[in-house]
């Protein structure tokens, strides 16, 4: 199989087989993500085409480090433009109460520059968390899965899960006002 790095350079270069590459690579993964967000499959696979698309015109120029990162970025931010243009499904998909947990610790309505620090921080948080946590965490936030879901993958029960992301959160909310972030 082509690797990431060969992928992007073939892409820079205009070969429109680079984008089959990328669907053998990464389609399963992108439809499961989109899924995770959208709850329903024939949208999922819509916001995963457009995201397709979405990656060709956005390379060139840019060039990332990681494709696999930067495309899931474009499904997942594709997904989530669909379910807000349906404000019922935001509630049905299970985004309301993500994005309710992470209200807690996050608001939303940061003006930009603030996002480099909270990126910034955000990360740093999760590389001092160890990595059971930080996969159940990614997996609930970034890759949007329900609690039961993640529950399955980890072989935890529920409340486990629950209990670890409150905590988590409880961290994270205590990590940004320490470093005057305020929610």
């Amino acid at each position: 199989m082509i690797g990431d790095k060969e992928i992007i350079d073939h892409m820079w270069q205009g070969y429109e087989d680079s984008i089959t590459s990328v669907k053998e690579k990464y389609h399963r993964l992108c439809i499961k993500l989109s899924y995770n967000i959208t709850g329903n499959m024939p949208d999922a696979e819509e916001c995963v085409n457009d995201s397709y698309m979405k990656l060709w015109n956005a390379i060139p120029p840019n060039r990332p480090n990681s494709l696999k990162a930067f495309l899931l970025r474009i499904v997942k931010n594709t997904a989530i433009d669909r379910v807000r243009k349906d404000k019922r499904r935001l509630e049905g998909a299970g985004l309301k109460s993500i994005y309710a947990e992470l209200g807690e610790c996050i608001a939303d309505d940061r003006p930009q520059d603030d996002l480099a620090d909270l990126t910034r921080l955000l990360n740093r948080f999760l590389e001092q968390t160890d990595l059971d946590n930080r996969r159940i965490f990614i997996k609930r936030y970034w890759y949007s899965q329900s609690i039961i879901e993640i529950s399955k993958e980890e072989g935890l029960k529920e409340s486990t899960i629950k209990m670890r992301l409150f905590r988590m959160r409880e961290k994270l909310k205590k990590e940004l006002e320490r470093e005057g972030i305020s929610i």
